[in-house]
């Protein structure tokens, strides 16, 4: 089974991708913002004596910014072709 903190980790990815995407009609830029601030986590639990980094949760970053990169693609779209 998927650990919670995994699936924290989906979720706010998830939520800053598409919160940025959305926020600046770049999907792209959502995403990479989010594995920008992912990855700046990651490496605090690397430096920090109390932190704790793992791949899975960079594997847990990639996929919740990805599938909200593709729904903010989507909805970009469709927004774009309803004008």
């Amino acid at each position: 089974m998927i650990g919670q903190d995994k699936i924290l980790h989906f979720m706010f990815s998830f939520i800053i991708a598409l919160v940025l995407g959305l926020s600046t009609s770049s999907p792209i830029l959502g995403f990479l913002g989010s594995l920008g601030i992912g990855g700046a986590k990651e490496i605090y639990d690397m430096i920090s004596p109390t932190g704790f980094a793992e791949f899975g949760d960079l594997i847990a970053n990639s996929i919740g910014a990805g599938i909200a990169t593709i729904l903010c693609y989507l909805a970009l779209k469709v927004n774009s072709e309803a004008k």
